[in-house]
């Protein structure tokens, strides 16, 4: 399996705008890469993850400050660990795993006081 960063649509606008002050076209920075032109250009609109493996050559290529990289990836990430944790979807699940967790370590104490 192929593990991607995800950075959802806000690294994919600094990486274009990135890519045109450099002069240069999406099938020269997908060459260097060894993406096609049409993989790179969902990169750029945040409709993919860039392989993990690849990211720090892009940062090379297109001379992103690292720093603004790796606020913009943390960001993302937090965004989407706060709409997994804190969706009413998944409250529903998680009270009833901490219930059936909660039940197991009460029925197991049960057991070490008789």
């Amino acid at each position: 399996m192929s593990y991607k960063v995800f950075f959802g649509e806000g690294l994919g606008p600094y990486i274009k705008s990135q890519r045109i002050k450099l002069n240069l076209s999406q099938m020269e920075v997908s060459r260097q890469l060894g993406f096609s032109a049409q993989f790179y250009g969902l990169i750029e609109k945040g409709k993919v993850g860039c392989p993990k493996k690849k990211l720090a050559l892009l940062v090379d290529v297109l001379q992103l400050d690292k720093e603004k990289v790796i606020r913009i990836i943390l960001n993302a990430l937090k965004s989407q660990l706060e709409k997994l944790l804190f969706s009413k979807k998944n409250s529903k699940i998680n009270n009833w795993n901490f219930r059936r967790v909660n039940n197991r370590e009460q029925s197991s104490y049960g057991a070490h006081t008789a």
